[in-house]
């Protein structure tokens, strides 16, 4: 048997200018599927690129219309007004258990 080395390659086994020229086109590929995501062409919340979309500016992101219509986008008033980086979970329970109420319960 030989040594770990010789069993198991490196994957980038590449001449360095190639591995620089891999380097820089992963960075571009990277940067372009961030813009992808944060374009109107796909949601930032499910990634679906077929249903309407709706801007938020909050977010500075498009959501599909189903998101937006199922709450899975988090808005700043479901936060506590005391910590604005941690959610309210109990008022928020609260919240969505009334709109589930009012939607099922009562038609």
């Amino acid at each position: 048997m030989g040594t770990y080395a010789s069993l198991y390659p490196p994957p980038l086994d590449l001449p360095p200018d190639e591995l620089a020229e891999l380097y820089y086109l992963e960075g571009t590929r990277h940067k372009l599927n961030r813009l992808k995501s944060r374009s109107i062409c796909q949601c930032a919340c499910c990634s679906n690129q077929e249903n309407d979309m709706i801007y938020i500016e909050i977010h500075d992101e498009w959501y599909c219309v189903e998101c937006h219509d199922n709450d899975r986008i988090w808005y700043p008033a479901h936060g506590s007004a005391e910590n604005k980086y941690q959610h309210d979970y109990i008022n928020m329970y609260y919240e969505m258990k009334e709109k589930f109420e009012k939607k099922y319960l009562d038609g």
